[in-house]
Protein backbone atom coordinates (compact mmCIF):
# COMPACT_ATOMS: atom_id res chain seq x y z
CA UNK A 1 0.00 0.00 0.00
CA UNK A 2 1.48 3.28 -1.13
CA UNK A 3 2.46 6.19 1.36
CA UNK A 4 0.72 8.87 -0.13
CA UNK A 5 2.83 11.58 1.21
CA UNK A 6 1.99 14.79 -0.21
CA UNK A 7 5.55 16.02 0.21
CA UNK A 8 8.86 15.23 -0.16
CA UNK A 9 11.80 16.67 2.21
CA UNK A 10 15.05 18.17 0.84
CA UNK A 11 17.17 19.21 3.53
CA UNK A 12 19.60 21.99 3.07
CA UNK A 13 22.74 19.63 3.54
CA UNK A 14 21.94 18.81 -0.26
CA UNK A 15 24.64 21.58 -0.85
CA UNK A 16 27.68 20.46 1.78
CA UNK A 17 27.11 17.05 1.39
CA UNK A 18 30.08 15.66 -0.86
CA UNK A 19 27.87 13.16 -2.64
CA UNK A 20 24.63 15.22 -3.46
CA UNK A 21 26.80 18.32 -4.29
CA UNK A 22 28.92 16.05 -6.68
CA UNK A 23 25.76 15.87 -9.03
CA UNK A 24 24.92 17.32 -12.15
CA UNK A 25 21.90 19.43 -12.10
CA UNK A 26 20.28 17.23 -14.09
CA UNK A 27 20.26 14.69 -11.73
CA UNK A 28 19.65 16.43 -8.68
CA UNK A 29 15.97 17.30 -10.62
CA UNK A 30 15.54 13.51 -11.58
CA UNK A 31 16.79 12.96 -7.80
CA UNK A 32 13.86 15.26 -6.83
CA UNK A 33 11.29 13.98 -9.38
CA UNK A 34 12.02 10.52 -8.08
CA UNK A 35 11.93 11.23 -4.38
CA UNK A 36 8.37 12.93 -4.98
CA UNK A 37 7.34 10.01 -6.71
CA UNK A 38 8.66 7.64 -4.02
CA UNK A 39 6.93 9.33 -1.62
CA UNK A 40 3.40 9.59 -3.37
CA UNK A 41 3.49 5.85 -5.12
CA UNK A 42 6.05 4.44 -2.65
CA UNK A 43 6.09 2.32 1.05
CA UNK A 44 9.00 3.41 3.38
CA UNK A 45 11.79 4.55 0.42
CA UNK A 46 10.56 1.48 -1.82
CA UNK A 47 9.00 1.84 -5.50
CA UNK A 48 8.57 -0.66 -7.80
CA UNK A 49 7.18 0.42 -11.19
CA UNK A 50 7.06 -0.37 -14.95
CA UNK A 51 10.32 1.60 -16.31
CA UNK A 52 7.94 3.36 -19.40
CA UNK A 53 6.33 4.51 -16.54
CA UNK A 54 9.27 5.80 -14.16
CA UNK A 55 10.86 7.60 -17.74
CA UNK A 56 7.47 9.64 -18.19
CA UNK A 57 7.38 10.67 -14.48
CA UNK A 58 11.43 11.77 -14.74
CA UNK A 59 10.76 13.54 -18.13
CA UNK A 60 13.33 10.61 -19.56
CA UNK A 61 11.19 9.04 -22.05
CA UNK A 62 13.17 10.85 -25.18
CA UNK A 63 16.35 10.69 -23.44
CA UNK A 64 18.90 8.11 -25.09
CA UNK A 65 20.09 5.23 -23.07
CA UNK A 66 23.77 6.25 -22.61
CA UNK A 67 22.29 9.63 -20.64
CA UNK A 68 19.48 7.46 -18.69
CA UNK A 69 22.20 5.36 -17.52
CA UNK A 70 24.68 8.05 -16.50
CA UNK A 71 21.96 9.35 -14.28
CA UNK A 72 21.19 6.64 -13.00
CA UNK A 73 24.56 5.52 -12.16
CA UNK A 74 25.17 9.12 -10.52
CA UNK A 75 22.36 8.14 -8.62
CA UNK A 76 23.43 5.33 -7.04
CA UNK A 77 26.52 7.08 -5.48
CA UNK A 78 23.68 8.80 -2.95
CA UNK A 79 22.29 5.74 -1.26
CA UNK A 80 19.86 5.29 -4.13
CA UNK A 81 19.46 1.53 -5.34
CA UNK A 82 17.55 1.26 -9.31
CA UNK A 83 17.72 -2.44 -10.42
CA UNK A 84 15.52 -3.57 -13.75
CA UNK A 85 13.97 -6.83 -13.87
CA UNK A 86 12.66 -7.68 -17.14
CA UNK A 87 11.09 -3.88 -17.70
CA UNK A 88 10.16 -3.72 -13.92
CA UNK A 89 12.42 -1.10 -11.93
CA UNK A 90 12.83 -1.56 -7.92
CA UNK A 91 14.09 1.85 -6.43
CA UNK A 92 14.85 1.96 -2.67
CA UNK A 93 15.93 5.22 -1.36
CA UNK A 94 17.94 3.56 1.25
CA UNK A 95 18.04 6.47 4.23
CA UNK A 96 14.03 6.90 3.77
CA UNK A 97 13.08 6.70 7.39
CA UNK A 98 15.88 8.82 8.94
CA UNK A 99 15.48 11.70 6.34
CA UNK A 100 11.66 11.59 5.90
CA UNK A 101 9.82 10.08 8.43
CA UNK A 102 9.28 12.42 11.76
CA UNK A 103 12.87 12.99 12.80
CA UNK A 104 12.15 13.01 16.72
CA UNK A 105 11.58 9.17 16.30
CA UNK A 106 15.01 9.33 14.83
CA UNK A 107 16.79 11.48 17.52
CA UNK A 108 15.22 10.41 20.09
CA UNK A 109 16.79 6.41 19.04
CA UNK A 110 20.28 8.08 19.18
CA UNK A 111 20.22 9.40 22.38
CA UNK A 112 18.95 5.92 23.63
CA UNK A 113 21.96 4.34 21.74
CA UNK A 114 24.03 7.10 22.99
CA UNK A 115 23.23 6.60 26.60
CA UNK A 116 24.21 3.08 26.75
CA UNK A 117 27.51 3.30 25.40
CA UNK A 118 29.90 1.95 27.73
CA UNK A 119 32.03 5.21 29.23
CA UNK A 120 35.76 4.90 30.39
CA UNK A 121 38.02 7.11 33.00
CA UNK A 122 41.66 8.42 32.30
CA UNK A 123 42.89 4.88 33.28
CA UNK A 124 40.80 3.61 29.99
CA UNK A 125 39.08 1.08 32.74
CA UNK A 126 35.21 0.60 32.64
CA UNK A 127 32.96 3.29 34.62
CA UNK A 128 30.15 1.32 36.27
CA UNK A 129 26.29 3.50 35.72
CA UNK A 130 24.59 4.38 38.93
CA UNK A 131 21.79 2.31 39.51
CA UNK A 132 18.53 4.60 38.58
CA UNK A 133 16.12 4.39 41.89
CA UNK A 134 13.43 5.12 39.00
CA UNK A 135 14.08 2.23 37.13
CA UNK A 136 11.10 -0.12 37.52
CA UNK A 137 8.56 2.83 37.37
CA UNK A 138 10.56 4.16 34.04
CA UNK A 139 9.84 0.42 32.87
CA UNK A 140 6.30 0.67 33.70
CA UNK A 141 6.00 3.78 31.68
CA UNK A 142 8.16 2.25 28.43
CA UNK A 143 4.92 -0.41 28.59
CA UNK A 144 2.18 1.87 29.13
CA UNK A 145 3.66 4.07 26.58
CA UNK A 146 4.37 0.92 23.95
CA UNK A 147 0.42 -0.14 24.54
CA UNK A 148 -0.99 3.47 23.60
CA UNK A 149 1.34 3.41 20.45
CA UNK A 150 -0.48 3.14 16.83
CA UNK A 151 0.79 0.54 15.24
CA UNK A 152 1.06 0.08 11.04
CA UNK A 153 -0.37 -2.60 9.35
CA UNK A 154 2.55 -3.89 6.82
CA UNK A 155 1.05 -6.99 5.00
CA UNK A 156 -1.90 -8.56 5.71
CA UNK A 157 -0.56 -9.20 9.62
CA UNK A 158 2.48 -7.50 10.49
CA UNK A 159 1.99 -4.56 12.81
CA UNK A 160 4.54 -1.84 13.99
CA UNK A 161 5.01 0.80 15.46
CA UNK A 162 6.86 3.69 13.98
CA UNK A 163 9.72 3.43 16.35
CA UNK A 164 9.68 -0.82 16.12
CA UNK A 165 10.18 -0.28 12.02
CA UNK A 166 12.34 2.07 12.60
CA UNK A 167 14.50 0.32 14.97
CA UNK A 168 14.52 -2.78 12.60
CA UNK A 169 15.51 -0.61 9.77
CA UNK A 170 18.48 0.46 11.25
CA UNK A 171 19.67 -2.79 12.11
CA UNK A 172 19.06 -5.08 9.15
CA UNK A 173 18.48 -2.16 6.26
CA UNK A 174 15.09 -1.36 4.91
CA UNK A 175 15.35 -4.20 1.61
CA UNK A 176 16.01 -6.99 4.16
CA UNK A 177 13.22 -6.23 6.94
CA UNK A 178 10.36 -5.97 3.59
CA UNK A 179 11.71 -9.23 3.22
CA UNK A 180 11.43 -10.22 6.61
CA UNK A 181 8.27 -9.00 7.05
CA UNK A 182 6.84 -10.67 3.77
CA UNK A 183 8.33 -13.83 5.31
CA UNK A 184 6.30 -13.55 8.19
CA UNK A 185 3.59 -12.40 6.47
CA UNK A 186 3.55 -16.03 4.50
CA UNK A 187 4.41 -17.96 7.50
CA UNK A 188 1.24 -16.65 8.60
CA UNK A 189 -0.79 -17.30 5.74
CA UNK A 190 0.33 -20.84 5.30
CA UNK A 191 0.34 -21.88 9.18
CA UNK A 192 -2.91 -21.21 10.89
CA UNK A 193 -1.47 -22.40 14.08
CA UNK A 194 1.23 -20.12 14.26
CA UNK A 195 -0.97 -17.00 13.13
CA UNK A 196 -3.14 -18.07 16.23
CA UNK A 197 -0.26 -18.04 18.16
CA UNK A 198 1.59 -14.47 17.08
CA UNK A 199 -1.10 -12.78 15.88
CA UNK A 200 -1.85 -10.47 18.86
CA UNK A 201 1.58 -10.54 19.98
CA UNK A 202 4.90 -8.31 19.82
CA UNK A 203 5.74 -8.13 16.18
CA UNK A 204 8.83 -6.63 16.87
CA UNK A 205 10.37 -9.26 18.69
CA UNK A 206 8.73 -11.93 16.90
CA UNK A 207 10.82 -10.38 13.93
CA UNK A 208 14.10 -9.89 15.96
CA UNK A 209 13.71 -13.77 17.32
CA UNK A 210 13.34 -15.09 14.53
CA UNK A 211 15.93 -13.69 13.00
CA UNK A 212 18.21 -14.70 15.56
CA UNK A 213 17.02 -18.20 15.30
CA UNK A 214 17.96 -17.93 11.58
CA UNK A 215 14.81 -18.84 10.26
CA UNK A 216 14.86 -16.14 7.39
CA UNK A 217 16.37 -16.81 3.84
CA UNK A 218 14.75 -20.16 4.51
CA UNK A 219 14.39 -23.26 6.64
CA UNK A 220 16.12 -25.42 8.88
CA UNK A 221 16.17 -27.78 11.26
CA UNK A 222 13.66 -26.61 14.38
CA UNK A 223 12.57 -23.68 12.10
CA UNK A 224 8.38 -22.16 12.00
CA UNK A 225 8.67 -24.62 8.57
CA UNK A 226 8.70 -27.75 10.89
CA UNK A 227 5.19 -28.01 12.11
Amino acid sequence: MADNKRWFKVWTRLITDLKMSSLHNQAIGTWTRLGCLVASEGTNGKLIIPEEQLLFYLHLSNAKKDEIDNIFNALKNVNISISNDNGTITVIMTNWLKYQVDSTGYERLKKWRKSQMITVDDNGKKKSKKKNKDKDKDKDKDKKTMIHTPKKLYGDFIQLTEEEHLKLTERFGAENLAAFIAETNNVFHMKPKIKKDYINGNHYLLILNWHKRGYFGGAKEGSYCDS
